[in-house]
């Protein structure tokens, strides 16, 4: 946001200006990439992808939010003299421009430093969401709120308080926006209209006898069908005949759901955002099999679902609770919307009507906390086992091997390189290196340039709904598959090892390695939290040979796919990303799915539910804490926390207790160990454990008879109190204290004299 005045400062310390909001100001701002009147906000962030907030909306009303009165969905919300031109069919109850720019100023000013300190982009994205639910809402009920012209003016505290926020709490914009209510008046309607209409109801009925996929039926769905088996077969001819189906291979059967909601409900949704009971009644529409191979995505390459998930079908006969997230995210939203108003009048209420809202949650039923699932350990230590073997084994000869083949893919005379099975079919003529694969890959069995997940001749589902050609991969591969584990090989080790989070990963530069001769390998990174405004801080810490030998591996072989690509990037992961055929950036979603397949090719244990542990960046990070704080115990909070970035040790603490979750045996072995330490005088203690340790010690000289405490074997001393902090009669916790030098902590010890 740009005012008349130049600010104090610029560019990337431009967050630090303090500056009252000008209603006169231009409405620019450092994070805006384009104009504020374009109805596709391009986003400026720290990473490669291309983020936005996107405008083009329908209403309930059944008209674009970008609706000029004469475009249905226009490119640009600016209102001139000119835009209102009757002899171009201009219809002004379909002009929803003001209401839009009073949208955009609302989402605009919440990135104002006077309303938000720091506003990332997933926090401005969320409130965009929520802000959209909202407007939405109040176009469902236009004649009471007239939001054309008025957008939110005309709501009062109880509008919100004993209408809008129950209902979207309860139920998000399922409930809120009535959506299953509107959807089956919708249905009635065309199922009237079918028996009505003798010419489509015979017409219906030949696209059943033609397409008997349609008539599929999973017995999952007999209490969720909204009508009868018979109109739900001809539901399903409509859609087919009406082009609501996808029809590509990977895809075949799947509702083309939003578009449906968007075309004949008029109303814009993400399908997983629906009630999960909603979403199963919808499911009855879809012409599939097995409905369960719907809980992945259409594109999935995973074997199983991931070990924690639930099928759909299991959580939507789980209760309805309310996470205490939806109720902090729509407390923060209404108190920015109250911030906001103070700010600008139009096209918000007067703050005071936010001022009076009171959210009472007393009514709903409070979903029980959890802590994040916490990887096993065994499964952490198989992948990093099998990424090391990987890259070890076949590392070096597989990057030559790629080099070479790539090199000639090049030079070949073939109009597309990117028909990869032209290539193989033809490979004497254009590649013949594929034709002699080294010795050291012979256990790899690559007989294709592609990838195995597109070969679509190759059975899809699996009796788990999953990919069945991860299956296959394990016994032959393509090229592309083969690097792509390599690539994820190399994730691993980076992360188990380094513990650093995804984007500090994906952000690392081709010159990350640092060698002290004295001291081994260091890592360079930028932070990926906790950083100042925009500018990121440069980090340095310690790794194994071990990592040194992969990031050095990488850096070589998307070097020379840089050079075969003619391209140029100081990124260490810019070149191969699972295709043969492009160098770009590893964005998020392929660095998910790389891990995804990899941990289907090493065959990570399925656990007793037939799912399966598919490794994130931050579990590896979790399994590094856990692993340190194992071995080295209590006293190594603050350098636990300094490895893994952390900027507080209290939250290093509640990492450690995550990744202890559901291990309290070996967390109480920690705490023994420390607390046998301190008692033999091997560890220094707080002063503030001075009486307790008194009584400690006597306790523990009673109990073994000694006269003084170096006379107990440390393991006899760590057995004792172990038990004692399972019985509940002994603990060690952190207690945390933060003053004008920042923050630190001391390990209290506590004594239960009732025990």
């Amino acid at each position: 946001m740009q005012p008349q005045n130049n600010p104090k400062y610029s560019g990337h310390l431009y967050f630090l200006n303090d500056l009252i909001i000008d209603k006169n100001e231009d409405l620019s701002a450092p994070w805006l990439l384009n104009d504020f009147y374009d109805n596709k906000w391009l986003i400026k962030h720290a990473g490669p992808e291309n983020l936005n907030f996107n405008w083009q909306r329908i209403m309930p009303t059944g008209i674009y939010l970008t609706s000029n009165g004469i475009e249905t969905c226009s490119e640009n919300s600016k209102i001139e003299s000119n835009s209102r031109n009757i002899d171009l069919g201009y219809d002004a109850e379909s002009d929803y421009r003001f209401a839009l720019n009073k949208l955009k100023k609302i989402v605009f000013l919440l990135a104002h430093r006077r309303i938000s300190k720091r506003c990332s982009f997933n926090y401005h994205f969320q409130f965009f969401t929520q802000l959209m639910a909202l407007t939405e809402w109040v176009f469902l009920n236009t004649e009471r709120f007239s939001p054309r012209e008025n957008l939110f003016e005309l709501l009062d505290t109880t509008d919100l308080q004993d209408e809008y926020i129950p209902m979207y709490l309860e139920g998000g914009k399922t409930l809120a926006l009535n959506l299953e209510g509107r959807f089956k008046a919708w249905l009635y309607e065309l199922l009237f209209s079918i028996k009505n209409d003798a010419i489509l109801s015979r017409g219906l009925e030949s696209t059943l006898e033609s397409h008997p996929q349609l008539s599929y039926f999973d017995p999952r769905l007999s209490d969720w069908l909204i009508c009868s088996k018979e109109e739900t077969f001809l539901i399903r001819a409509w859609l087919y005949d009406s082009n609501y189906y996808l029809k590509a291979n990977t895809h075949k059967g799947r509702l083309k759901t939003e578009l449906l909601f968007e075309k004949e409900i008029h109303q814009s949704i993400k399908l997983e955002s629906l009630s999960t009971q909603f979403q199963m009644k919808l499911r009855a529409f879809y012409a599939v099999k097995d409905i369960r191979s719907l809980d992945f995505p259409a594109s999935n390459l995973s074997e199983y679902l991931t070990s924690g998930e639930q099928y759909l079908d299991e959580k939507s006969i789980d209760n309805n609770y309310l996470s205490d997230t939806r109720i902090d995210s729509t407390i923060i939203f209404f108190d920015k919307l109250k911030q906001i108003s103070q700010q600008q009048s139009s096209g918000l209420p007067k703050s005071v009507v936010f001022k009076n809202l009171n959210i009472n949650i007393q009514n709903f039923t409070l979903k029980p906390q959890g802590r994040t699932k916490t990887l096993p350990a065994d499964i952490a230590l198989h992948a990093l086992g099998e990424s090391i073997h990987y890259m070890l084994t076949y590392g070096d000869e597989l990057v030559d091997f790629a080099i070479k083949v790539k090199r000639e893919i090049s030079k070949s005379n073939v109009t597309n390189s990117a028909n990869l099975c032209y290539l193989t079919k033809n490979s004497s003529k254009h590649v013949p290196t594929l034709l002699n694969v080294p010795k050291k890959l012979d256990a790899l069995n690559i007989n294709q340039l592609g990838s195995i997940y597109k070969s679509y001749s190759l059975e899809r589902f699996n009796k788990a709904g999953g990919n069945a050609r991860a299956e296959t991969i394990r016994q032959y591969m393509g090229l592309e598959n083969a690097l792509t584990f390599l690539l994820a090989s190399i994730i691993i080790i980076i992360g188990a090892t380094a513990a650093r989070r995804q984007i500090e990963v994906r952000t690392l530069s081709d010159e990350c390695l640092e060698k002290r001769f004295d001291d081994g390998w260091y890592l360079r990174f930028e932070l990926g939290k906790d950083n100042f405004g925009d500018l990121k801080s440069k980090q340095l810490r310690c790794i194994p040979n071990i990592t040194a030998k992969a990031i050095k591996l990488i850096s070589r072989f998307n070097t020379s796919w840089q050079e075969i690509h003619n391209k140029k990037s100081n990124n260490l992961f810019f070149g191969f990303t699972t295709s043969l055929s492009t160098c770009s950036h590893l964005l998020q979603n392929s660095f998910d799915r790389v891990l995804d397949t990899f941990c289907d090719f090493i065959q990570i244990p399925l656990d007793s539910e037939g799912k399966r542990w598919y490794i994130k960046s931050h579990q590896l990070r979790r399994f590094w804490a856990y692993a340190f704080f194992y071995k080295m115990g209590l006293g190594e909070l603050s350098t636990i926390g300094w490895y893994l970035g952390h900027s507080e040790t209290e939250h290093t603490w509640a990492y450690i207790l995550e990744s202890f979750d559901g291990k309290d045996k070996e967390l109480q072995q920690v705490k023994a160990s420390y607390a046998a330490d301190v008692l033999q005088n091997k560890h220094p203690a707080s002063i503030l454990n001075k009486s307790a340790i008194s009584e400690l010690k006597n306790l523990v000289l009673v109990h073994f008879n000694k006269k003084h405490i170096k006379f107990v074997e440390k393991y006899e001393l760590e057995n004792f109190l172990e038990n004692l902090i399972s019985t509940d009669k002994f603990d060690v916790q952190p207690k945390f204290i933060r003053d004008t030098n920042g923050s630190d902590y001391d390990l209290i010890f506590l004594l239960n004299n009732n025990g």
